[in-house]
């Protein structure tokens, strides 16, 4: 089994634990089976980084960029949801 097989499995488990999340009546088993995506994409970015070498200035950049995503998601939430009801939901 290669890497893009698992990275596709863990796609499909991934999108079947946002459909337990977001779907009201989903059975839970979906959530049971999207909770093994996170390993499998964890074991794919370690293959990854042991083929590649990875310079250390880019780890700080990826915190960064998610650090900037993190901030910009924050703001927009409280911005909107207070307004919207099902966005507690969503979000």
């Amino acid at each position: 089994m290669n890497t893009f097989t698992l990275k596709m499995t863990a796609l499909i488990l991934m999108v079947l634990d946002h459909i337990g999340c977001y779907f009201d009546g989903a059975p839970v088993w979906l959530n049971w089976l999207g909770r093994l995506s996170y390993p499998l994409f964890l074991f794919c970015m370690v293959q990854g980084s042991n083929i590649f070498s990875i310079s250390f200035t880019r780890p700080i950049r990826s915190f960064c960029s998610g650090l900037q995503i993190s901030c910009s998601d924050l703001s927009g939430r409280l911005s909107i949801c207070p307004k919207i009801p099902v966005c507690q939901k969503l979000f």
